[in-house]
């Protein structure tokens, strides 16, 4: 990824250089004073810790959002603040370099602004953007568009998107590393890679749609999950790592015959998968290679009705 910044007339600049603290609203650790509605904001390389009372007067809105070569920012606030990125003088309006890593930490959100038909606002993720407990990122405006290369760690907030808006790109990565929540609705590269990691008792939403590789690690669970026949397309590899104490169906019950379909391979660590949980009719369609190397994997608790394709 390669930053072009200007300064126009409507847009200024301001690098955080933490010559004398940590507190975000120090005029003396940026370049060009704090950060006021509308600036570009970067953090070079280097930039590292918590950044604390970001925003902390009020929400604010700027142009630009910029983590540079190794930066490793965590911003926090004492009261929630959310860091609006409208449309700025580049096409990434946000962006983090493959060797950066954002955190969106204490009562901070971040939300991509409104674009136009022609000018979307823009994000890119080529390294490591983590989302902390209740934290937001939303992607799901009007002409808004997050491009991911890197990594997006789900760590018990909310990422929201859609299928024109959020992109997992080839060997990127969305770890859903928290119980429950939703597993945000995107467009996956055959090569980019859905794993649910935090699992405890609570079943996350958006299994409904095609992945590319798709993995199951959750080694806390204790819940027998049932996807109800709505994983129907895993475009890479199917992947189950840990279930923990409990299982995950394909379908549990409910009437007709689903397909899951999986176009790589199929492979088992660990963890306890049933075709189909009590009745009914469930089959999983693998193109790829049956790899099992430890626990269970189950057509049926009944044993009837179940078919396995290759």
């Amino acid at each position: 990824m390669t930053l072009f910044i200007t300064a126009t007339s409507w847009s200024q600049t301001t690098t955080w250089t933490g010559a004398v603290n940590n507190i975000w609203t120090t005029a003396g650790n940026w370049d060009n004073g704090v950060p006021a509605a509308n600036y570009i904001v970067i953090f070079p390389a280097g930039s590292t810790g918590n950044i604390t009372n970001v925003a902390a007067a009020a929400d604010i809105t700027l142009t630009g959002l910029y983590l540079t070569g190794d930066a490793n920012i965590r911003l926090v606030t004492p009261a929630v603040r959310t860091i609006t990125i409208n449309n700025g003088p580049v096409f990434n309006d946000f962006a983090i370099a493959a060797a950066a890593q954002l955190t969106l930490g204490t009562n901070i959100n971040l939300t991509l602004g409104n674009g136009t038909g022609g000018n979307p606002t823009a994000a890119g993720i080529d390294g490591d953007f983590i989302i902390e407990t209740n934290r937001t990122y939303d992607s799901d405006n009007s002409n808004v568009v997050t491009n991911v290369d890197g990594i997006i760690r789900n760590s018990g907030g909310t990422v929201l998107g859609g299928t024109t808006k959020l992109f997992f790109n080839a060997g990127s990565a969305y770890f859903h590393a928290r119980n429950g929540g939703i597993i945000p609705d995107a467009t996956w590269n055959a090569t980019s890679l859905m794993s649910v990691e935090g699992i405890i008792n609570s079943n996350p939403t958006g299994i409904d749609q095609p992945f590319g590789h798709f993995t199951w690690n959750s080694p806390s669970q204790n819940t027998h999950f049932s996807f109800d026949a709505m994983l129907t397309t895993v475009n890479g590899d199917f992947t189950v790592a840990n279930t923990g104490t409990g299982s995950i169906r394909l379908k549990n019950f409910g009437g007709g015959t689903n397909v899951t379909t999986v176009f790589g391979d199929y492979i088992q660590t660990g963890g306890t998968l049933y075709i189909i949980g009590t009745s009914e009719n469930q089959n999983l369609s693998l193109r790829g290679d049956f790899n099992m190397s430890g626990h269970a994997w189950t057509r049926t608790r009944n044993l009837e009705g179940i078919s396995f394709l290759r």
